[in-house]
C-alpha cells in the first residue's frame, strides 16, 4: 500500500491557511473589543453645587467620543453661575480605560481648557477631574441607544446616541 506524502501539498497553500487564521482571530478580537468599547453619547447636566458656602448652578454639554480601543475623549460645554458672576466651560478630557465586567477603570491622560473657558480662575475648577487622576466608572447600555454612567455611588449621568 502506497501513502500519500505530505510535501505534495506546496507550501503556499499552507502559508494562506495560516494567513486567513490569522486575520481570522485578529478580526474577531477586533469585534469583542468594539462590543466593550461605550459609544459616543451626548447629554445635558444640569448641576446645583455649594461650594465654600457659595450655591453654584449650571448648564453642561458632555460628549463621550471613543477614539481608538481603550482611549475616550469627554467634552464639556457650556454655562456655571456662582451668584452674579457667570462662567463658560470648555473642556477636553483625553481618558484611558480597561473594560473589566461593564467597569470601565479610566485615567485623565490630559484635560485640555479650551480659549473660551473662563472658569480656570475660581474654585469651580477643582469640579473638573484632572490629569493623573483616576476615575472607576461603570457604563451600562440600556437599550440601543442610551447609555448609564455611574459610579460607585450613584448614577452620574444617562446619554443618548446620535
Amino acid at each position: 500500500m502506497k501513502m500519500k506524502r505530505f510535501n505534495a501539498i506546496p507550501i503556499k497553500a499552507y502559508v494562506a491557511i495560516l494567513l486567513v487564521l490569522c486575520i481570522a482571530i485578529v478580526l474577531l478580537s477586533m469585534q469583542m473589543r468594539r462590543g466593550n468599547t461605550p459609544g459616543a453619547c451626548a447629554t445635558v447636566l444640569q448641576t446645583f453645587i455649594t461650594v465654600a458656602q457659595r450655591p453654584t448652578h449650571g448648564v453642561i454639554l458632555v460628549n463621550t467620543v471613543p477614539s481608538v480601543p481603550g482611549k475616550m475623549k469627554m467634552l464639556f460645554s457650556g454655562k456655571m453661575q456662582e451668584g452674579e458672576k457667570s462662567y463658560t466651560v470648555s473642556r477636553e478630557l483625553l481618558m484611558q480605560y480597561d473594560y473589566n465586567d461593564a467597569y470601565y477603570p479610566m485615567t485623565v491622560e490630559q484635560s485640555i481648557t479650551r480659549a473660551r473657558d473662563t472658569l480656570s480662575q475660581t474654585q469651580l475648577d477643582k469640579l473638573f477631574p484632572r490629569e493623573g487622576q483616576y476615575l472607576h466608572i461603570k457604563i451600562d447600555r440600556l437599550d440601543e441607544n442610551t447609555y448609564a454612567f455611574s459610579d460607585n455611588h450613584s448614577p452620574m449621568f444617562v446619554c443618548t446616541t446620535n
